[in-house]
């Protein structure tokens, strides 16, 4: 069985933002229900205090930082390093907030 990813986001401050906790929920939810495993992902140039954050919420976080992201929304950069991953380790399905950043 395949996973399901939540790509999390984290506020101006470095924390997890409150969208990104209840997608964590649903996804661990539906992970569970389903037999597979749920994995999070925190993308920016410092995602350490959002990670763990995050952890609380999914048995799996993963970080990628990257310091072009300082200054700039997460989704700018992070797609491509999204969409890299998702090649080699095919998700079943991947879970973004409907927070502004996260429609686009």
């Amino acid at each position: 069985m395949g996973a399901i990813w939540v790509v999390a986001e984290s506020t101006g401050t470095g924390s997890l933002a409150r969208i990104s906790a209840e997608v964590a929920t649903l996804a661990r939810a539906l992970a569970t229900a389903s037999g597979r495993e749920s994995v999070g992902y925190v993308i920016g140039a410092d995602p350490a205090d959002a990670a763990g954050e995050l952890a609380a919420y999914l048995p799996s976080v993963r970080t990628i930082a990257d310091p072009m992201l300082e200054g700039h929304a997460w989704y700018t950069i992070a797609a491509g390093h999204l969409a890299a991953l998702a090649t080699t380790e095919r998700p079943d399905l991947v879970l973004v907030g409907a927070s502004p950043d996260g429609r686009d």
